[in-house]
């Protein structure tokens, strides 16, 4: 008598691998999803911060008070070159940014409000 396994019993075993593999995917795709959303909101943060060190700099180097920026508008501040990140419009009040709206990557298929007070959120 040889031993070994039938086929039922390996048909039966494959089923319920292909049981577990479709519950687990979805929840490893969410998992990834949550991860990716997580990441890039931690990105547009460093981004506000960056805007933040470089008002900070700016008044210092140039003399001017850190209301120079107050208002918005970011321009000629110099950013780190690996900020990539662009806020469609920004509230600054005494160098700290309050708020930025619609912050994307052109590396992203999302975009993220930046809130002081609630922190960062994702568009949708």
């Amino acid at each position: 008598m040889k031993k070994g396994f039938t086929l039922i019993e390996l048909m039966a075993v494959i089923i319920i691998l292909a049981v577990i593999a479709l519950i687990i995917t979805p929840i490893v795709n969410n998992s990834i999803a949550d991860s990716k959303i997580g990441s890039n909101a931690r990105s547009v943060e460093a981004h506000i911060k960056n805007i933040e060190s470089a008002i900070t700099e700016e008044a210092f180097n140039s003399g001017n008070n850190l209301k120079m920026y107050d208002g918005g508008d970011i321009t000629g501040l110099t950013l780190p070159a690996k900020d990539k990140i662009v806020c469609d419009s920004y509230v600054i009040e005494n160098g700290m940014v309050e708020k930025a709206t619609n912050c994307t990557n052109p590396s992203w298929d999302m975009s993220f409000n930046y809130d002081e007070t609630k922190g960062t959120s994702l568009v949708k």
